[in-house]
């Protein structure tokens, strides 16, 4: 039996782009969050290495953003190391609004809740995780990071739902 291939199509005259079209738009896309990250934390005490402010940390993280935004910008890709977009490519899109509703929650109601529903959304909706596993893990999460951050560090939280707070 003989099998005959069809020569792939050529694009029509006029649509090929760039081959690094998509990594200079992520990479514009983070300068931009990052540069907002900066401006936003130099509005809040930096302090200094030994003690740290609210600000200090998201500088740093800002910082390193827009380092890894002009890495992106400066670095062309051939095809072959271009991760496919595919459905689940739009997870990012639920994710960060999670980060956001996360962000706001916690202001309200402390870690303990939000951080546990911040975690089991991920686990299950995200990392389609099993039931009795995601909220194994979301409870467990959660409580090393109350442990780590209120006991230990005794980083200020505001008060939590369930356990209080300082």
């Amino acid at each position: 039996m003989i099998v005959m291939k069809a020569a792939p199509m050529a694009e029509p005259a006029g649509t090929d782009r760039p081959k690094w079209t998509r990594n200079r738009l992520v990479g514009v896309v983070c300068l931009l969050s990052g540069m907002a990250v900066i401006l936003h934390s130099l509005a809040l005490a930096l302090g200094s290495w030994a003690e740290p402010g609210p600000g200090m940390w998201p500088l740093v993280i800002g910082v390193a953003l827009v380092v890894a935004s002009v890495a992106t910008l400066t670095r062309r890709l051939d095809d072959t190391e271009q991760e496919r977009f595919c459905p689940r490519s739009l997870l990012v899109v639920p994710a960060l609004l999670s980060l956001y509703v996360f962000i706001w929650a916690f202001s309200l109601l402390g870690l303990t809740v939000p951080g546990f529903l911040l975690a089991l959304f991920w686990l299950k909706v995200l990392g389609h995780q099993g039931w009795w596993m995601s909220v194994t893990l979301a409870a467990l999460a959660t409580a090393v990071f109350y442990v780590l951050f209120v006991p230990v560090l005794g980083v200020p939280f505001p008060a939590d739902l369930l356990l209080g707070g300082r």
